[in-house]
This record gives C-alpha cells, sequence and structure tokens, in this order.
C-alpha cells in the first residue's frame, strides 16, 4: 500500500509542478502585489494535428495490363493516407511521393500540388475533431524493380496558416 501511496504522491507532486510552469506572473495595479494566473490567450497554441498515418504500412503492387512505359508504368501502388485534425480545421497544401526500389533505382518524384489536390479530391479540408482519408494510386515501375519503399512527404497547414510537414514510408511488395 505504501507503494501506492508513494506512486500518487509522485504524481500529484509532478502535476503541481507542471501547472504552475504554465503560468505566468504579472503586476498588479497594487504597488508589490504579484498575481499569478494563467498564460494570457495570445500566447501562440500548440499546432492543431493529431496525426498523418497510412492504413497499411506494406502494399502490394498491383499490374496495369494496358502498361506502356513511359506513359503508362506496368505497376501501380494503392496508398490511403489518414489525416486526423485537432482543434482546429487542416488543409492538405502538398504531397510528394518517391518510389526507391530494392536496389537504390529510383523513380522521378510525384508532387501533388494543392490545386491539383483540389481537382482531384474536391477540398483538402479535415475538419476540427474529424478525420479524413486520401487515396492515391502511384504508378511506378518502368525503371524500377517491383518491390521497395515509397516515401511520402505530406505538408498540412492549420486554420492559422502553421505548416507541419510529415514523411511516412510504404513497403511496396
Amino acid at each position: 500500500m505504501s507503494a501506492l501511496r508513494t506512486h500518487a504522491l509522485a504524481t500529484l507532486v509532478g502535476f503541481v509542478v507542471l501547472c504552475s510552469a504554465g503560468c505566468d506572473v504579472g503586476e498588479s495595479v497594487e504597488v508589490g502585489a504579484r498575481v499569478v494566473g494563467p498564460s494570457p490567450l495570445d500566447a501562440p497554441a500548440a499546432f492543431v494535428s493529431r496525426g498523418v498515418s497510412v492504413l497499411s504500412t506494406s502494399i502490394n503492387a498491383q499490374q496495369v495490363t494496358a502498361s506502356r512505359c513511359p506513359a503508362i508504368p506496368p505497376l501501380v501502388a494503392p496508398v490511403s493516407l489518414l489525416l486526423n485534425a485537432g482543434a482546429s480545421d487542416l488543409f492538405v497544401t502538398g504531397i510528394d511521393m518517391h518510389f526507391v526500389d530494392r536496389f537504390s533505382v529510383r523513380e522521378p518524384l510525384r508532387s501533388f500540388g494543392h490545386r491539383e489536390l483540389v481537382d482531384q479530391f474536391g477540398s483538402t479540408l479535415v475538419p476540427a475533431f474529424g478525420r479524413r482519408t486520401f487515396a492515391f494510386s502511384f504508378p511506378f515501375g518502368c525503371v524500377t524493380a517491383p518491390t521497395g519503399t515509397l516515401a511520402i512527404v505530406i505538408v498540412v497547414s492549420d486554420s492559422s496558416r502553421r505548416e507541419t510537414t510529415t514523411r511516412l514510408d510504404v513497403l511496396i511488395r
């Protein structure tokens, strides 16, 4: 029982220390008196994204029957990106995809700018506290082996126009 009390006391002390670290000390109207309270509301908030992930970290490449390199590569990798918003709306502003096969041979970079994303999905909005999936088919295989890694770089911004970049690696088999 004493171990439980010690743990509870340590948790309480840690909580008090963390709570007091977020307070500002400012002068009050009375000379010599100090007021302790929460930080002002105009302090910069933390970025509001709760996360970017892929629905599967390993994908089977699919063959394209009417392939004709370089216009139509022989393989595609279906990739679904899952975005979770926090307290603010999120907007996908850009996505880059780059495939490297198991022999380190690289496919050309494929970039999706904001305009292309809007054309493909209608909107890049992920509403506050919501989630949204963006599905892509990455074409490859004209100059590379069929297995390797697809690196995906996602740039999102929140409603205050703060940006964050996330990189995900997906195995292609």
